[in-house]
This record gives structure tokens, C-alpha cells and sequence, in this order.
């Protein structure tokens, strides 16, 4: 065997090290922000030397981008694999594919365990205070969940132009960003007119009033 070439058994310690720092460096970043996260207490809370930091991710920076990388990741296949599920049903229809899209993208995030959590938080402090382009989120999430939403239009509302179900979707993900952020200022509203904490409310809403906008916007395409 080449000694030169690292086990399985050997690479399992340093791979055990990154996740370590990912993770640790997830909830600092979510409850911190970036600029309150040193690499120091990502370190501390990981139990790795701050050398560590440079050697899985060639600093803060990177790191940071590799927290992002892997929430993105996560964000993505779920909301793919949700829309592929409602096209697998005897019969989608554009109802069934909105109300599949709005409950990947509000049920993990309203929902969800501690992860998805901070998820909403460190997606709120990039929008406040960017420290990547928004080319990552476009590259990495945006896109190829608007091409999966699109494939399926065609498919429950063929013969629609492709334009108009693209600002369809995005109008659609504009609520869902918006119910997301605003969740916590309305609970804390006294008696909210809405029930908030709800995902199924929520859901409901947004598949009610998006399916009369995208009738209305789609015009003569026809369900399939």
C-alpha cells in the first residue's frame, strides 16, 4: 500500500474535526452573527485548535460559505423532492403541486427542530447584513427549485407561458419569504389576527390565494 495515501481510518478523525467546526460554527454564526463569531469560539465550541479552521475551510470566510453550502443543499433537495412527489399522484393538478411547494418550503422552517431553526435565523441575518453574494443563493438554491417548479407547470398547466408562470412562482415565494420573516413580530402582536404558528393555516392561504393569481396570470393553459 502507498504510504502516502490516507486511510479510511485515518481520514475519519479529521472528518469528525470539520463537522465538528460546521456544526459549532452553524449555531454561533445563527445566534452571534457573523461579525460577533470569532474563529476562536467557533474553535472553543468544537473542541479543535483554531488551526483547524484554515485547514477544512482556509478561514472564517470560507467557513462561513460552507455553513450556507450545506444548509442550501439541505433547503433544496427537500423542496425538489417534495414537488416530485406531488407530480407522482394519479392526477396533479396546479392545487395539489402549490399546496406540495408551500409545505416543503413553511413546514420545515415553522415546524421544524432546532437545525431548521437556526436556518431562519442565519437567513434573516444575511438578509440584513450580507456577507456572500446573492449569487449563492440564486446558483445553489433558487434556481433549481424554479426549474423544478416550471418542469411541473408545464405539466399541470400546459400551454402557459413560461414567463408568466415564472413571475407566478416567484410572486408565490415573495409570500412565503415575507411569512417567514414575519412570523415572530405577528406572534408577539397581542391577538394576532392570524394563527402564525399554524403551518397548516399558512399553507392554506397561500394555495388559495396563489391558485386564483396563477388562474387569472396563466390564462389560457390548460391542466393536464
Amino acid at each position: 500500500m502507498d504510504e502516502s495515501l490516507p486511510t479510511t481510518d485515518a481520514q475519519a478523525p479529521g472528518e469528525q474535526t470539520r463537522l465538528r467546526i460546521l456544526d459549532a460554527a452553524e449555531r454561533l454564526f445563527a445566534e452571534r452573527t457573523y461579525d460577533r463569531t470569532s474563529v476562536r469560539d467557533i474553535t472553543e465550541a468544537a473542541g479543535a485548535n483554531q488551526a483547524a479552521v484554515n485547514y477544512h475551510f482556509g478561514g472564517k470566510d470560507l467557513l462561513y460559505r460552507a455553513v450556507f453550502d450545506r444548509l442550501l443543499a439541505q433547503l433544496r433537495e427537500q423542496r425538489i423532492a417534495k414537488i416530485a412527489g406531488a407530480m407522482r399522484e394519479g392526477d396533479p393538478t396546479l392545487e395539489s403541486l402549490l399546496r406540495a411547494f408551500a409545505t416543503a418550503f413553511l413546514e420545515p422552517l415553522i415546524d421544524g427542530a432546532d437545525g431548521m431553526r437556526r436556518v431562519v435565523q442565519l437567513m434573516s441575518r444575511e438578509m440584513v447584513a450580507p456577507h456572500l453574494p446573492a449569487e449563492v443563493f440564486i446558483k445553489e438554491l433558487a434556481d433549481p427549485v424554479l426549474r423544478a417548479m416550471l418542469e411541473a407547470m408545464g405539466r399541470v398547466r400546459s400551454g402557459a407561458s413560461e414567463g408568466a408562470a415564472r413571475l407566478c412562482v416567484l410572486s408565490m415565494v415573495g409570500q412565503l419569504v415575507q411569512l417567514v420573516r414575519m412570523r415572530q413580530m405577528l406572534m408577539d402582536v397581542e391577538q394576532a389576527v392570524v394563527p402564525v404558528s399554524d403551518v397548516g393555516v399558512l399553507v392554506d392561504h397561500v394555495v388559495r390565494f396563489s391558485v386564483a393569481g396563477f388562474e387569472a396570470c396563466l390564462g389560457g393553459g390548460e391542466s393536464s
